[in-house]
């Protein structure tokens, strides 16, 4: 009986045994899809909160420039009364001022 076979089919059998085992160790793809979802729905979240947070800023800012011109208007208002174009001008940053308020609520509520 030639027993030169045996190391063979036991080195055989050992190597794919190893295979098999380091194969277990490496995540599935599966998993490593679910897992890479998640994260993508991780990071949409957080840069949605940031532009929010930044829209809220910038509208903030916004309100600030039109109150800050409105009152320059006003001013000139009354240095001429009667002028035409500064009310009209104060008018178009009033319905710009409800805009931006009206943005700013919509953002509060989105928190």
């Amino acid at each position: 009986m030639d027993w030169k076979w045996v190391p063979i089919v036991g080195g055989i059998l050992a190597i794919l045994f190893g295979i098999w085992k380091v194969d277990d160790r490496y995540a599935k793809c599966e998993d490593v899809k679910a897992k890479l979802q998640e994260q993508e729905v991780r990071v949409v979240q957080t840069l949605e909160k940031f532009q929010d947070k930044l829209d809220y800023k910038t509208q903030r800012d916004r309100l600030d420039a039109v109150k800050d011109q409105s009152r320059a208007v006003r001013i000139q208002m009354k240095k001429l009364p009667n002028d035409l174009d500064l009310k009209e001008q104060l008018s178009d940053l009033e319905r710009e001022r409800m805009k931006i308020e009206d943005r700013l609520r919509e953002l509060e509520k989105k928190k």
